[in-house]
């Protein structure tokens, strides 16, 4: 009868340990699976600016500027932060608009069909010149220069008038 009293008195106690090792016991998983999920996402290969050669990126923001006049408007704000030199960036913000409009004309408002690089020539190690040609699902097609700098070790489309070449 003792231990019945004993082992009552000591419920509270025996319940608020169990609880605490089931609470940590939950917490260990969730950072095993955080853990976990993080080196698999380190080993996935992603295809990252540094790794994108400039006719890569040039295709890459044609495709994404298309997207967005085909209706997803998310796609062209992330790819000319991305993929845009610092000088057109800022030229893009000195003028509200100027950006929509510069891809709406590249795109033909989301009638773009594909890109086809024709030559990509480096001018040294920071700036290359791509030549490429547009086609358009009206059957226009335009052949067009675009000027490359690397900034931090990444291809950016730059300004062709040279504002951003050193």
């Amino acid at each position: 009868m003792e231990n019945k009293i004993t082992l009552k008195s000591r419920l509270p106690l025996i319940t608020f340990i169990a609880l605490a090792l089931l609470g940590f016991s939950v917490m260990v998983a969730e950072l095993i699976v955080h853990v976990s999920a993080k080196k698999h996402k380190a080993m996935l290969p992603t295809l990252s600016p540094t790794s994108m050669e400039p006719k890569q990126v040039l295709l890459t923001v044609y495709q994404e500027a298309n997207k967005y006049f085909l209706g997803d408007k998310t796609v062209l704000n992330q790819a000319v932060f991305k993929y845009c030199s610092k000088p057109l960036i800022h030229e893009f913000s000195k003028t509200p608009g100027i950006m929509e409009q510069t891809f709406a004309r590249e795109t033909r408002i989301g009638r773009l069909k594909k890109v086809e690089v024709i030559s990509q020539h480096n001018q040294g190690v920071d700036s290359a010149m791509v030549s490429a040609r547009a086609f358009y699902s009206d059957g226009f097609s335009k052949t067009f220069n675009q000027l490359f700098v690397k900034e931090n070790g990444q291809w950016k489309l730059g300004l062709s008038y040279g504002r951003d070449i050193n």
